[in-house]
């Protein structure tokens, strides 16, 4: 899968779950288009993305500034399709498909430390705020889908202890002082 259908295919099961019950399909066509979505969406697994580079390590939070690492497995794409996953498979009821959208947000949170601060976007220099501001609207958006089965998503606690809501929080005071991320900003180019 290219990078272009990596990206292209969660937006468009993002899409399709969202307004699943207005896209008229008949019977047949829906099926075939649930079979493939899922398919396409179970195959995601976030290969090395070429010859030397590492999968980032959860259980190590600075693994993503290694200069080998590849980022978008740690984070921006694994995201998008994280959250694809995860609303089509509530959307097609698919337990699978569900449970691999929170495997693959786990991984993705796991690079938010204590405070809520996500170190894999700190690091990114110039593209922080761009990045984290992206993140801040996966993160409402997941709040209002956990909201319809009865679950408070900006109360969860992410893999290093900080809330959902910390890590919103966070994110809008950046967009007022960029300068927060300052720290890690010296690890651009790493990964």
């Amino acid at each position: 899968v290219t990078g272009v259908q990596t990206c292209a295919l969660p937006i468009f099961s993002q899409s399709y779950a969202l307004w699943y019950d207005e896209i008229a399909y008949t019977p047949d066509e829906r099926k075939r288009v649930d079979d493939y979505m899922t398919k396409k969406l179970m195959l995601q697994r976030f290969p090395v993305l070429s010859s030397g580079r590492k999968k980032c390590n959860i259980n190590n939070i600075n693994s993503v500034y290694h200069k080998k690492t590849g980022s978008n497995n740690c984070g921006n794409i694994r995201m998008k399709v994280s959250v694809g996953e995860i609303m089509l498979g509530f959307r097609l009821e698919n337990q699978a498909l569900l449970d691999k959208g929170h495997d693959d947000l786990y991984v993705v949170q796991a690079f938010i430390n204590k405070d809520g601060i996500n170190i894999n976007h700190a690091s990114r220099g110039g593209n922080t705020v761009n990045y984290s501001w992206e993140y801040t609207y996966y993160s409402s958006l997941l709040a209002e889908i956990y909201t319809t089965v009865g679950y408070d998503y900006l109360e969860h606690t992410l893999p290093h202890g900080a809330k959902v809501h910390e890590h919103l929080s966070f994110n809008y005071r950046l967009l007022k002082d960029f300068k927060l991320t300052a720290q890690w900003a010296k690890n651009n180019g790493r990964h």
